[in-house]
């Protein structure tokens, strides 16, 4: 993370102006510092998700990512991650799938929607989806004719 655990200090001010934020542009911008403090973020976890939950796919988009740089409490953020890869926009599909694979064999309950995803219309989607699986579930993707 290039911001790291210096910045774990200002997280419950970003906290306050995520749920806070007057406009999209407030909080994906809110979001994306609280992403590049890395895994000193994992507080912000829930607040993160209730965010993505309450927004618009700009905020499923940087919160994916967020996740990402995170890469903690896979118990809240996996299954979250997971819902997004049924977005209909194939950006927060992708950060989801990008997520999903840091959080490697803790991801495991993605299997279903990641193989799922191997035919998705979009060849980028397909692409990810293939990389994370051989990480996530090297015996799912050996399954799926994935060498």
């Amino acid at each position: 993370a290039i911001l790291g655990p210096q910045a774990q200090p200002a997280l419950s001010e970003l906290l306050i102006r995520l749920s806070t934020g007057r406009t999209r542009n407030d909080r994906d911008a809110i979001v994306y510092v609280i992403g590049m403090i890395g895994p000193a973020a994992e507080a912000a976890i829930p607040d993160l998700i209730k965010a993505a939950k309450s927004g618009g796919q700009s905020e499923r988009f940087h919160v994916c990512r967020a996740l990402r740089q995170i890469g903690r409490q896979p118990e809240i953020a996996v299954p979250f991650l997971t819902d997004q890869l049924a977005d209909t926009d194939h950006s927060v599909r992708h950060n989801a799938i990008r997520a999903l694979e840091t959080y490697s064999t803790n991801a495991l309950s993605a299997t279903p929607a990641l193989v799922k995803l191997l035919n998705d219309p979009v060849e980028s989607a397909r692409i990810t989806a293939t990389n994370a699986l051989r990480r996530i579930n090297p015996a799912a993707a050996a399954a799926a004719g994935i060498k």
